[in-house]
């Protein structure tokens, strides 16, 4: 039974995948097919009133048997309809001039044809609802007109006597015509699949290669621009070391120290470039593991080639977050030198805890982000107008890092305009549990390593 079963869902899915699956055309093409096969009934329209008077019908006569085609006609062509109500209406028009053909040639053999042409006509619509109509008329005609009045569809004896027998016929070599067109139907459906899928793969990769085109260019004009001012100062400061040889001290440590700040300041921005550069790329992939963010604060601060006056630690909690540690210095980092060059003393740095998650605020009493660019606040490459005009130096890559790299493990970076009016930050990141015996404030410095995992 169980095999039965097997059979009979593979045969199915075999019979699926042969069938067109009637997926609609695109709107010109499908437009484009219809006002062709609309035209065509309408020539038959013209053309029935002069085949019924050829067949001394009358012009009355022709023109009254005309009329339902005319009526059909006149409803395909009505724009607003659905697609599937036009298609129907259509085809509805065009075998009922086959029939009226037949009818007309009193069953002449030769125009049987006129429905296979039909069938074949209306499968261009790549529709089920119409060729099924037009089939299921063409059969229920042969049947119906062949016992009610055989001479109105055969024009031979046998026929006339076995009216079923050659309905079953026909309907053999329609089915046989369906089963063409059905192949030609998923030949052609299949192509333009095929041709919809290389168009979308065509679309995504140049809109990568845009992207990336983007990117380079962004990079590149960040590079020119803002790698010029300190590889000009660390040359200029090191020409003058080398062709004086009578500074004074005082002005030798200063030179040193120009050059020092100016390396500093090329460092970052060579690592925003390339982390930047493995972000797009993902890169830079999170190992994470707990970390002290309190202490992850006094680390990043200790290291800052310029202190940072002001810094107001005393909101600094032991809490405990799982993230990357090279990570998280590099988003203390730029939010430490963010608030350096934009904000203003004194800097609040505090901790907190929420359910699963624990984070950073840092605040500054600067002036705030201007509000129209709050929303870029966070782009590659982005920086106000207003510091860029203020000669601030910076790549515009050290908040858009910061937020990437919080997102990457699993964390997030936002930010919102504080009491103050200056700019507040908070990173949220996950949390992890701190034991009870680690929260006396001598445990504050104690080393990562010794915590519980």
């Amino acid at each position: 039974m169980g095999g039965t079963s097997t059979l009979g869902a593979r045969l199915s899915t075999r019979l699926r995948d042969a069938l067109p699956t009637g997926s609609a055309l695109p709107e010109e093409t499908w437009q484009a097919r219809h006002r062709a096969i609309t035209l065509l009934l309408w020539a038959h329209v013209v053309a029935l009133p002069f085949v019924g008077l050829w067949q001394d019908r009358g012009l009355v006569h022709s023109l009254t048997e005309t009329a339902p085609v005319v009526g059909l006609g006149l409803a395909a062509t009505v724009s607003g309809a659905p697609r599937v109500v036009r298609a129907s209406l259509t085809t509805l028009g065009l075998v009922l001039c086959s029939a009226l053909l037949v009818h007309l040639f009193h069953g002449l053999i030769e125009l049987h044809f006129h429905f296979f042409v039909v069938i074949a006509v209306i499968s261009l619509y790549q529709m089920w609802t119409p060729y099924l109509l037009g089939v299921g008329f063409v059969l229920a005609h042969h049947a119906t007109m062949g016992l009610v009045a055989p001479l109105q569809v055969f024009n031979h004896p046998l026929a006339m006597e076995h009216p079923i027998l050659f309905a079953l016929v026909h309907g053999g070599f329609l089915l046989a015509e369906s089963i063409a067109c059905l192949a030609y139907w998923r030949a052609n459906e299949r192509t333009l699949e095929d041709e919809r899928a290389a168009r979308e793969s065509a679309e995504e990769s140049n809109l990568a290669l845009s992207t990336a085109h983007a990117e380079i260019s962004d990079l590149v004009g960040m590079l020119s621009h803002d790698l010029r001012s300190p590889l000009t100062s660390i040359n200029g400061f090191t020409q003058i070391l080398r062709e004086a040889h009578d500074l004074p001290a005082e002005r030798s440590d200063d030179l040193l120290r120009r050059i020092a700040e100016a390396s500093r300041n090329l460092e970052l921005m060579l690592d925003d470039a390339l982390s930047a550069t493995a972000l797009e790329a993902n890169g830079l992939l999170p190992e994470p593991q707990p970390v002290r963010l309190d202490q992850a604060v006094g680390d990043v601060l200790e290291l800052m080639p310029v202190p940072l006056p002001g810094a107001d630690l005393s909101r600094l909690e032991p809490v405990l977050a799982l993230v990357d540690p090279g990570h998280l210095a590099q988003i203390l980092t730029n939010l430490v030198t963010n608030a350096q060059k934009y904000g203003a003393a004194p800097y609040v740095f505090a901790t907190w805890v929420r359910g699963q998650e624990t984070g950073l605020t840092v605040t500054d009493h600067g002036s705030g982000v201007p509000p129209d660019f709050e929303a870029r606040l966070f782009e590659r490459f982005a920086r106000a107008d207003r510091h860029r005009s203020g000669g601030i130096k910076g790549t515009g890559l050290g908040l858009y890092i910061a937020h990437r790299l919080a997102q990457a493990n699993d964390g997030g970076l936002s930010h919102r305009r504080s009491e103050s009016g200056g700019a507040e930050f908070r990173l949220t990141l996950p949390r992890v549990a701190l034991p009870a015996s680690r929260t006396q404030p001598g445990d504050l410095r104690q080393p990562l390593a010794e915590q519980p995992g």
